[in-house]
């Protein structure tokens, strides 16, 4: 079955939002023909302008302030009234927002289209969920482009292109070199010198060194704590990486504003890095770390990862672009697999150096007993609760589960290929994690309020309670994956974030009434097992980022679950345990 037709069979070439008009904007949006990889200069603009521009490019990880500055130049450029092709398909306000549009992501009660930080939130909002999309239809190409594309032509004919629509080329072309100019200001991260779109990443230039500088001692601990994140960011790798980007200088400034010790471009930095006072890409002991765990959330987003995998991951950090799928349409691809080359070589020599060997093998090798713990009684400030007093469940009572069992037949299949063909839903589980022994929760004893939060708590198999969820399978990505809507047995709402599209790390979780096509599908990925218990990273497909515990496997009784970038050795990891086997 082509794209088109399984798209038509799910119902989804509605979304197009009444852009379809707009296709006629494209030959009069833009200067006279160029080379789209030139840098187009666009209109100079306030720091208030970039403060808002950085702000509403936090709603996903796709968006960058330069992006969104390029989009909003080709709108509007920076004025309260949009260009003239843009307001006469209806587009209104600083962004150009067509009324449709607008009703739909209108970021406030009472927002006018006028009003400059609702306009530009908006278009952020709506360009997430066209890139939330794109990624459930998993389309070959820069997700960023086909979004642009998408938001300039609608969905349907980026689906039937299967790339960007010939109607939508010129309109990405302007707003990349629109982006391109401004990423390269100084308010933007940049050096104040644009360089054109194929300028091979400067960090990608330096491998003329043969042989790799020793390891300073200084910087050894913080690489073995980035080395022992995920099995295929060792610590020799991590050391070869700093080495062949920064040769370990914490001040580095690179030209494009890569910065410190690990390279870090600012977009990269807030999008993967937890912030914190001590967090700054310019203090190793923070940034090595943070590495670490930017490049194994960039691997785990690559379908399939494996040792070839490393590049695209590698492309993917230097770019700030995590959809980055191939190398053959990156500029300065053939830069970065030499880069990739040297890395390898200064890994090896790192492996020599007995410091740098890598860490063992993090699976737990004792069955944990993930039991009712007899914690205290959660007090009524620690939920949000509905306006009438919830339920109060009863105290557990302190007996100790024998160790949880699983067959297979118990476990939702991770892959549509292996399901019974039923279609049926799975569960219902209790959802446990293997760092804080607690599972997921609703506050209170019964059914939460709808948009409500969700928590995780001690464990309640044994009483009357809300911490039961089925797995219902609603589609199939292009990998085979199975995914789910997780939905609460007591209150029939499925497990949400915020909006209808990707959202940002550490995202508060919510439960809501269950919709298809928005961020409500969840994915499974087998990680570690401890005796009989699987244990799974449940990656949500829109975001493509972890449910997760705040802290470091630290968080605590009644703290709202969030999502962010997946990793070994956090809190990331899953059971999913039914009554009778408690």
């Amino acid at each position: 079955m082509g794209m088109s037709t399984r798209i038509r069979d799910r119902a989804f070439m509605g979304v197009a939002l009444g852009l379809v008009a707009m296709v006629t904007l494209t030959a009069s949006l833009a200067p006279s023909p160029a080379d789209a990889r030139e840098p187009l200069p666009g209109t100079p603009i306030s720091d208030t302008d970039v403060q808002l521009l950085t702000e509403a490019a936090d709603s996903c990880p796709t968006l960058t302030p330069a992006r969104l500055a390029g989009q909003v130049m080709a709108a509007s450029r920076f004025s309260a009234t949009p260009v003239e092709a843009v307001q006469a398909v209806g587009g209104q306000g600083t962004a150009g927002l067509v009324p449709t549009v607008w009703q739909k992501w209108a970021p406030w009660d009472g927002a006018r289209p006028g009003d400059r930080p609702a306009s530009i939130t908006a278009l952020a909002h709506h360009m997430c969920q066209l890139v939330g999309q794109l990624r459930v239809l998993d389309l070959d190409g820069d997700r960023w482009q086909l979004a642009l594309a998408a938001h300039r032509v609608g969905v349907e004919p980026v689906v039937e292109a299967g790339d960007v629509p010939a109607g939508a080329l010129e309109y990405v072309d302007t707003v990349q070199r629109y982006a391109i100019w401004y990423a390269s200001q100084p308010a933007f991260g940049g050096s104040g010198e644009a360089a054109p779109a194929a300028t091979e990443p400067a960090v990608a230039q330096r491998i003329t060194r043969a042989a790799p500088l020793p390891v300073p001692d200084a910087y050894l601990e913080p690489i073995l704590a980035a080395g022992a994140v995920c099995p295929q960011m060792p610590p020799a790798r991590v050391a070869a990486q700093l080495m062949a980007t920064s040769e370990f200088d914490p001040q580095r400034l690179g030209p494009t504003g890569e910065q410190g010790i690990a390279q870090f471009l600012p977009e990269v930095w807030v999008a993967y890095v937890r912030p914190s006072a001590e967090a700054s890409p310019w203090t190793p002991a923070s940034a090595v770390p943070a590495l670490g765990e930017t490049m194994c959330a960039l691997l785990e987003a690559v379908p399939g990862t494996g040792p070839d995998d490393y590049p695209l991951a590698l492309a993917a950090f230097l770019r700030g672009d995590p959809t980055i799928r191939s190398l053959a349409d990156v500029p300065g691809g053939e830069r970065i697999v030499a880069l990739t080359e040297q890395v390898g070589h200064f890994e090896t020599e790192y492996g020599k150096d007995p410091r740098l060997a890598p860490p063992a093998d993090p699976s737990p090798s004792v069955a944990p007993s993930p039991s009712p713990t007899t914690g205290p009684e959660r007090s009524p400030q620690a939920s949000t609760a509905p306006t009438t007093a919830p339920p109060t469940r009863p105290s557990p009572k302190a007996t100790k589960p024998s160790t949880p069992a699983q067959t297979e037949s118990d476990q939702p299949p991770v892959k549509a290929a292996d399901a019974d063909g039923t279609n049926r839903s799975y569960g219902p589980y209790f959802i446990y994690n293997l760092g804080t022994k607690m599972c997921v929760d609703i506050p209170g004893a019964g059914a939460g309020p709808r948009d409500g939060p969700v928590n995780q708590h001690n464990c309640y198999p044994n009483t009357p309670d809300n911490q039961e969820y089925a797995f219902v399978p609603r589609r199939v990505d292009s990998s085979g994956n199975q995914l789910y809507w997780i939905r609460s047995v007591t209150s029939q709402y499925c497990l949400d974030l915020p909006g209808k599209s990707s959202v940002s790390p550490t995202t508060p979780l919510n439960e809501t009434g269950c919709f298809d096509d928005e961020n409500q599908y969840w994915r499974l990925q087998p990680t570690v097992k401890s005796g009989d218990v699987q244990y799974y990273w449940i990656v949500n497909t829109a975001s493509n980022l972890c449910l997760d515990v705040p802290g470091y496997s630290t968080g605590g009784l009644a703290v709202r679950l969030e999502v962010f970038g997946c990793r070994s050795n956090d809190d990331h990891d899953w059971a999913l345990i039914r009554k009778a086997n408690w």
